[in-house]
């Protein structure tokens, strides 16, 4: 009985365990990315922030912690390709600090007296070495990718409970809200910081790899005369290298379908979320019920996906194909988007009934998302799948950490016409019916107008958000 139970925690140790510190990881890693999404009406209250610039505001800091994560994750990759520090200790670091400037944003919290300005430099901060850990992070737990990104959205929905939580007892009190969000954020980082170093250094959790539920076709038999100590010779090595850059083009031109995924999703969430929907729209306090139900959206768009890729082989076999058909949800996507702009710039337009319409806008925002979220968890999880077919080598985990780093860039620049796009709005948004500048267009002279304005504005917004130009909006 005694070996038994032995050979019973050391099955456990070797497949559960991994996923339970990787599932607690994720859980932690983006709570704060959560917390801005579900308690944006608390931030703007407790940072006080005037309600027509709520929009602005949101999108700025959701770019400016985007250049953050890109800026974090280029440091990591220059760092790993040229051997400064090993790839565990530099993840761990990083942790580490993390835990620190979510310390000095709660500390910010209490002694602050300007938190609209401190907080969103101490939450850009945080974003940097949250790239810096997120790109070490899915090239270590690559395996296990699909929990991650499940346990990432469960995060979510754990965040929007406690949320509703202390709605129940102190709505009134968004400060006292924040600081308590901040406590616990403090105590599950430290709490994963001890399972990710237990992870990374004293268990073979990075060398395990999850039983396939689907057999393999082809599964090539490996050669018992194969030598196992063979070294190049030095005189090969440009060689090598030249063929290297020729795999990595060969492994990119095969997934390059994934990346069109994030551009598409990016595009529509950022432009329209939460700059158009829900704030466009609704009154700040309406925002606030639609912004609890938000991370339900997203965790049936994660799940929807983890379930099909681990329990339903033929769509892990026939991955592109079954990819293909998921780009019907491009119908309901630019649906919402004409339905939900419309709203606001078109007075005889149908949708103009939607704006203060609670419902509607529920139901807009929160199909929005699902369908981003889709192709989003569609994109992380066929890199995955790819690197793991193709097998784990530098090339394939070059073209892992090139889709990490395009994510990044495709987040920050929609963000930014985002902001472009909500500036220009309110801008115009008070002016008489015959000084507006697009008085007497038609509509595709209307539309240019509104594309170029936001683009240009977008230009300008990349240029100031090294300067910190925040205090403008508060």
């Amino acid at each position: 009985m005694t070996e038994e139970n032995n050979c019973n925690n050391k099955g456990f140790i070797k497949e559960w365990l991994p996923k339970i510190i990787v599932g607690a990881v994720s859980f932690t890693i983006f709570m704060i990315i959560h917390l801005i999404n579900v308690s944006s009406r608390h931030i703007a209250v407790a940072f006080k922030v005037p309600d027509y610039n709520i929009g602005i505001y949101f999108s700025k800091l959701y770019g400016i912690r985007g250049i953050s994560v890109f800026f974090g994750s280029l440091l990591e990759y220059i760092i790993n390709y040229y051997g400064f520090a090993k790839r565990e200790s530099l993840s761990f670091f990083s942790f580490c600090i993390i835990f620190f400037v979510r310390f000095a944003f709660l500390m910010c919290l209490y002694v602050s007296d300007q938190l609209s300005i401190h907080g969103y430099t101490i939450l850009s901060l945080e974003a940097f070495f949250f790239g810096v850990f997120q790109m070490s992070y899915f090239s270590l737990v690559s395996h296990h990718i699909s929990i991650a990104i499940v346990f990432l959205d469960l995060s979510s929905l754990i965040i929007t409970i406690i949320q509703a939580l202390f709605d129940l007892c102190m709505f009134d009190e968004p400060l006292m809200i924040l600081k308590s969000h901040a406590w616990l954020s403090i105590l599950f980082t430290l709490g994963s910081v001890g399972g990710w170093y237990y992870y990374l250094f004293h268990a073979d959790c990075t060398k395990s790899h999850p039983k396939d539920t689907c057999p393999p076709e082809n599964k090539e038999k490996e050669s018992e005369f194969k030598c196992l100590n063979f070294n190049k010779y030095e005189y090969r090595k440009d060689i090598y290298k030249y063929r290297g850059k020729k795999r990595f083009k060969h492994h990119l031109n095969k997934v390059l379908y994934l990346f069109f995924l994030l551009i598409i999703a990016f595009f529509f969430m950022n432009i329209l979320y939460p700059g158009v929907l829900p704030y466009g729209l609704l009154d700040r306090d309406e925002c606030h019920l639609i912004n609890l139900f938000i991370p339900v959206s997203l965790l049936l768009g994660s799940l929807s996906i983890y379930l099909m890729n681990t329990f339903w082989c033929d769509f892990n076999k026939k991955y592109p194909t079954s990819v293909h058909v998921f780009l019907i949800l491009l119908v309901p996507l630019i649906f919402i988007a004409i339905y939900s702009i419309g709203a606001l710039h078109i007075e005889e337009f149908h949708a103009r009934s939607i704006k203060g319409s609670r419902t509607i806008v529920l139901l807009l925002t929160l199909s929005l998302l699902f369908c981003c979220n889709v192709l989003q968890s569609l994109s992380y999880v066929g890199i995955s799948n790819y690197v793991k077919k193709a097998g784990v080598s530098p090339e394939t985990l070059a073209v892992l950490t090139f889709h990490n780093l395009m994510a990044n860039v495709f987040r920050y620049f929609t963000s930014k016409v985002a902001v472009g796009y909500t500036t220009c709005r309110v801008e115009n948004e008070y002016a008489l019916k015959v000084f507006h500048p697009t008085y007497r267009m038609n509509p595709i002279e209307c539309t240019c107008f509104w594309v170029g304005e936001s683009c240009r504005r977008a230009y300008k917004d990349i240029l100031n958000d090294f300067k910190l130009d925040i205090d403008k909006y508060v």
